[in-house]
């Protein structure tokens, strides 16, 4: 999955940790749908702020 991904196997180890990658635990073994780092992303997305425009009254 890190490979896929491209982000690195610590990281994804840790959302495993901390329960925030959707997966399925068979032992000491995580297993991922393919689509989890998709969703993980997607629930996490930061919307981008929108700052109001200042006029200089000058046209």
């Amino acid at each position: 999955m890190a490979a896929h991904s491209g982000w690195p196997e610590k990281r994804i180890r840790q959302l495993l940790r901390d329960g925030k990658l959707r997966h399925l635990r068979i032992g000491s073994n995580f297993y991922l749908p393919r689509n989890a780092i998709e969703e993980f992303i997607s629930d996490n997305m930061v919307a981008p702020s929108v700052r109001p425009c200042h006029s200089t009254g000058q046209e």
